[in-house]
């Protein structure tokens, strides 16, 4: 983890850097935009990623000597593919692209924010009847299958006993035609 609580950037291409040097002294180079001068475009390839399945975006970056990390500050980019980015920059550093990891936005609804009856329209309201409606007819569907079921079991269960009584009767007849009576 980088200073400020943030995830180190993994540098994914190779680092090009550019200085300015004047009696072996690197020189501070700097672009005014404003006065009309042309920000410096540099290309940079960028790696194909490792795995298919991982979703990963790339980022012109420059190393920041003061902080001491890499960043996107005062760059801007101009063109993206899949084999390189073209970026532009008011300054000269060390560049390379980046593969940040792409996570996902949740978009989850907290069903305890009242805030959101106050954002109903016609649409809305009509998507929610129609599930209200949907809620209703499965809980409609399950009652009546529970009573179902108990009228089955209840019929069953007299069933049972009146086999069970019948079987009783036929067993005293036939002990009792046995013996003669």
């Amino acid at each position: 983890i980088a200073s400020g609580g943030k995830f180190a950037s993994a540098i994914s291409s190779s680092v090009a850097s550019f200085d300015l040097k004047a009696n072996s002294s690197k020189m501070n180079v700097s672009i005014d935009a404003s006065s009309g001068q042309q920000p410096i475009t540099i290309k940079i390839p960028v790696p194909k990623p490792e795995s298919s399945c991982r979703k990963v975006e790339s980022k012109c970056r420059y190393w920041d000597e003061h902080k001491q990390e890499w960043s996107t500050e005062g760059l801007f980019e101009l063109e993206r593919t899949d084999e390189y980015l073209v970026c532009q920059t008011l300054h000269l550093s060390s560049f390379a692209v980046s593969t940040d990891d792409v996570v996902p936005e949740f978009n989850v609804v907290d069903p305890f924010d009242l805030d959101l009856f106050s954002q109903m329209t016609l649409d809305n309201a009509l998507a929610m009847f129609i599930v209200g409606a949907i809620y209703m007819l499965f809980a409609l569907v399950n009652y009546l299958g529970y009573r179902v079921d108990n009228q089955n079991r209840r019929r069953m269960q007299v069933e049972q006993k009146l086999l069970e009584l019948d079987q009783g009767i036929k067993g005293l007849s036939l002990t009792k035609g046995g013996q003669g009576i």
